[in-house]
């Protein structure tokens, strides 16, 4: 598809990925692994991408892979707008592990609630085991919070181990729904209420007829950053409009200089006084003030700003 924009001289190409597939290998975690992250960040330039925009990536530093602008939006307005504030306001925010800190302290913050820390082990790939909870759980409804929710084993061990330090209502809330092998058996099987995701990946049959699965859209997210991309590319478009209308006034403004004239008298040798140079390029910082407002369109400019 994007070869197909380039070949057609599209004027920019924006590639909106919503769940950046590979965000999990960032890093070489074993010999001979792959950083696939690297790689389709390589792909999409190489075939044209001028701009991405993705939501909620595993790992900030990836947006370091790209060469060209990367735009990261959160899915947290969505979902506390939607859903969250309304139902979970007062909530204990819990973190599945020590990495997630940040972004459950964010979602604690504007639900007025508290914080909670899971202490997770993973002996092998794709499996955990709860090991400890830091915090206050006991008697209070608590969110997991966490970008993606594979095969589920870390939420479920997570929403186990709340319950049985006496929470008194475990849900969750994750962006990327991926739910691959037996999440949704381990999703029914454990004490958790609700599973709130967005449709940043598209869920399967049995998941959207889950009781338990609550789908928030984040297709307002996309729709305002798009909108905001054509303002930005209008206000360009005026600044250098207004650019050339300076540099055109300019050819016919003449220079303003400063020159250290003698006026009369030794004492007033060094009194300096303003006279009138050749025309060149329009200079800011040239002049002290310059009312140019009734030209081009009621804008003053002042000292080399604007």
């Amino acid at each position: 598809m994007v070869d197909a924009l380039r070949r057609a001289s599209a004027g920019s190409i924006t590639a909106v990925i919503p769940y950046y597939g590979y965000a999990r290998q960032d890093r070489k975690v074993a010999p001979r692994t792959p950083i696939s992250a690297k790689l389709v960040a390589r792909l999409l330039e190489s075939a044209g991408v001028n701009r991405v925009v993705a939501v909620d990536r595993h790992a900030g530093q990836i947006q370091g892979f790209f060469n060209i602008p990367f735009d990261h939006l959160y899915a947290m307005p969505a979902l506390l707008q939607d859903h969250l504030r309304e139902h979970y306001m007062g909530a204990v925010i819990v973190s599945p592990d020590a990495g997630g800190v940040e972004r459950a302290r964010a979602f604690s913050k504007r639900l007025d609630g508290t914080l909670a820390i899971i202490d997770k082990r993973r002996d092998q790939p794709n499996q955990s085991e709860v090991m400890n909870i830091v915090g206050d759980v006991e008697g209070k409804a608590c969110v997991i919070v966490d970008d993606i929710i594979d095969t589920a084993g870390t939420m479920c061990n997570a929403a186990r181990a709340l319950h049985n330090n006496g929470a008194s209502r475990v849900s969750a809330c994750v962006t990327h729904p991926v739910l691959s092998g037996p999440a949704m058996d381990r999703i029914d099987a454990a004490p958790l209420d609700e599973v709130i995701v967005t449709n940043s990946v598209p869920l399967s049959d049995r998941a959207q007829a889950s009781p338990k699965t609550k789908v928030v859209s984040i297709a307002p997210l996309l729709a305002e950053v798009g909108r905001l991309g054509d303002e930005l590319k209008a206000s360009d478009a005026r600044l250098k409009d207004i650019q050339a209308e300076l540099d055109e006034l300019a050819m016919g403004m003449p220079n303003l200089a400063h020159e250290s004239v003698p006026v009369g008298g030794d004492e007033d040798s060094n009194r300096e006084e303003l006279r009138w140079g050749e025309p060149t390029a329009f200079d800011f910082e040239a002049r002290d003030h310059v009312d140019l407002g009734a030209c081009i369109g009621g804008l003053d400019f002042e000292a080399g700003t604007m």
